[in-house]
């Protein structure tokens, strides 16, 4: 059996029930922190009086469904595969401001790398499968395929943790899926997005959440030497990004 996801998962998990994750999730779900003055400043008169009951309310549930979204992202977490996913468009903020956490659209398999595929070339294949620089496809589409690209690059909706899977034409017949993914700043080993390959945890099939795992987790799986060299060095990661020749925005 191979523990090396495992090992990835094991210190994922310990660092969402730990106080360090707490300020990052502040930025996935923030505090009703405004709604909370809301309360206090209507509750001051009789008049405000009962908006601010329902500020207060709305505060108490906010805070009721932010705990519960922190429990489904552990137990999401538990039971999710390691996979690499590469960036096909990206909120301009993460290209241009520090620390930034925003939505990218991104592409992975659950069954690449298990069928000893090289995941990252294969993932850059997909992507530069879909249109030229004129807009044009490289390949010869199916009107369906033609129309699933389409709308996922012209779809700047974030829905989180939604999923498309790709026609198979278009993938050399291998599972990949199009993923809504929150990138969260403070997780990748730069300032902004750099490289090409964001490593996640993800439920496996058609559905479920999908996590981006921090840049140290990484490193401390390939310190210990639960992680294969190949998977996220920063020398594969330009060289990739060089051959990709493209920029998400």
């Amino acid at each position: 059996m191979d523990t090396r996801p495992e090992f990835i998962r094991s210190l994922y998990l310990e660092f969402l029930d730990s106080p360090e994750f707490e300020p990052f999730f502040a930025k996935i779900r923030r505090k009703p922190f405004f709604r909370w003055i809301f309360a206090v400043l209507f509750s001051a008169t009789i008049v405000g009086l009962p908006i601010g009951i329902v500020c207060a309310f709305s505060a108490v549930m906010s805070l009721r469904h932010r705990a519960a979204y922190r429990i489904a992202l552990r137990e999401a977490a538990a039971r999710s595969d390691v996979i690499m996913t590469y960036p096909v468009m990206a909120n301009t903020k993460l290209y241009t401001r520090p620390g930034a956490t925003a939505p990218a659209l991104v592409i992975g398999s659950f069954v690449a790398d298990k069928r000893g595929l090289d995941v990252p070339r294969l993932l850059v294949d997909v992507f530069e499968r879909f249109k030229d620089d004129t807009g044009n496809y490289r390949v010869t589409l199916s009107d369906d395929a033609a129309a699933t690209i389409d709308a996922l690059l012209t779809d700047d909706r974030y829905v989180p943790h939604h999923r498309t899977q790709l026609p198979l034409e278009t993938t050399e017949d291998v599972p990949v899926y199009a993923f809504n993914l929150l990138v969260v700043g403070g997780f990748l080993p730069t300032a902004t997005l750099e490289l090409p390959l964001l490593p996640c945890l993800a439920e496996p099939g058609d559905d479920g959440m999908i996590q981006m795992i921090p840049a140290w987790i990484v490193k401390a799986a390939m310190d210990a030497g639960q992680l294969q060299d190949d998977m996220a060095t920063s020398d594969d990661a330009a060289s990739i990004s060089e051959d990709a020749g493209t920029d998400a925005e």
